[in-house]
């Protein structure tokens, strides 16, 4: 697995923590949005600790956001640098 920069660490472990939450849930955001920071969540995506589902079609459509397994061991083997880059 390649490095993640910060930035993708904190989307993975932001999306990890609303998913405890929420019992396991995804997380939604607009495609166009998706796609405008695709360079961001690629990585991710690649490595297998992220996937996404397309709903819907047009401006309307929805990516959803789910952490997989290695993106779970991932945010539990690193929680306590994840914690500190959220609050820093």
């Amino acid at each position: 697995m390649q490095q993640l920069a910060d930035e993708q660490k904190k989307i993975l472990f932001q999306i990890k923590k609303r998913q405890d939450e929420h019992g396991r849930e995804s997380s939604t955001m607009l495609m166009s949005a998706f796609k405008e920071q695709i360079d961001t969540y690629a990585p991710l995506l690649d490595s297998g600790l992220l996937t996404y589902e397309r709903f819907g079609s047009g401006k309307d459509a929805m990516a959803s956001l789910i952490v997989q397994p290695e993106g779970l061991a991932y945010c539990i083997k690193h929680h306590e640098e994840l914690e500190q880059l959220l609050q820093g």
